[in-house]
């Protein structure tokens, strides 16, 4: 097991371009590196899964709060009840509110998911940590490979793909069903 190893031969990571790793390429890598508990950890925050381990919990927890400022953002804006839409947290961060009531005020909503996407790569950094050379450094890693690879997943052909699968649905114009229910 080599931190140090896994750790340097990481490509940098950023929201504005393809990742040069997959995560399929870097689970291999943490299942080579890794123990166990953290490579089992690395592949759940990739999938956006729940795991025991604490740097996961600590990411969910965080993950919740911004998810549920997004919510209460949201209702305000169609003057709804935001509790509905509330997760339980164990705690709670006032820059995070703050940061996503500022990523709110975005007239674009593609501007506004790029800013929450910053705000969770940000506290990716945060439960890092200074050091580096951890593992939770690795954890860190496969957070924002996550959302990398969403951003590079947005495609105008994508998205094209996208509109002509929701336009593409079969209307039975002869299906008199409705009428004579009427």
């Amino acid at each position: 097991m080599s931190i140090y190893y896994l750790i340097a031969s990481l490509p940098a990571l950023d929201l504005e371009t393809a990742p040069a790793l997959t995560p399929d390429a870097f689970a291999q890598l943490c299942r080579e590196q890794l123990a166990p508990a953290e490579a089992d950890a690395a592949e759940a925050l990739m999938a956006d899964r729940d795991d025991h381990h604490p740097f996961v919990r600590d990411w969910r927890d965080r993950d919740a709060l911004l998810r549920n400022a997004a919510a209460r953002q949201r209702a305000a804006r169609r003057t709804t009840d935001p509790e509905p839409y509330q997760k339980p947290t164990s705690g709670c961060d006032l820059r995070i509110e703050r940061d996503v009531e500022a990523a709110f005020q975005a007239a674009d909503p593609l501007q506004r998911e790029r800013q929450l996407d910053r705000i969770r790569w940000r506290v990716a950094d945060e439960l890092q940590g200074p050091d580096p050379m951890t593992p939770r450094a690795a954890l860190a890693y496969a957070v924002k490979l996550r959302l990398a690879c969403r951003w590079a997943a947005l495609t105008p052909g994508a998205g094209r793909a996208a509109a002509a699968r929701l336009l593409d649905i079969p209307i039975d114009l002869n299906d008199h069903a409705r009428t004579e229910q009427a």
